[in-house]
């Protein structure tokens, strides 16, 4: 293999011990295997931060009122729904 240009820079000349090596592997399997536990554990139930607020991103009906709000039309569109439309 190749020596790269920041190798030498990053230490990657020095050997490892085996000590180190086998940390590095011992947490990396814990980790893999005891992830999921510790955080039913702690009590989080989602990964996922929006799973919690069920904020997942943007959805055609926000960029409709968005852009309602920047053409100035927001209010006059406000309340509509297909059944107030057929109504009229």
């Amino acid at each position: 293999m190749a020596e790269r240009k920041d190798d030498r820079r990053l230490g990657m000349n020095q050997p490892i011990t085996r000590r180190d090596f086998l940390d590095g592997v011992a947490l990396a399997t814990g980790a893999a295997v005891f992830g999921g536990t510790v955080a039913s554990a702690i009590g989080q139930t989602h990964p996922y931060p929006p799973g919690l607020t069920r904020l997942r991103g943007q959805t055609d009906t926000d960029f409709t009122a968005m852009h309602a709000i920047r053409d100035q039309d927001f209010w006059a569109k406000a309340g509509n729904t297909d059944a107030d439309r057929r109504a009229l």
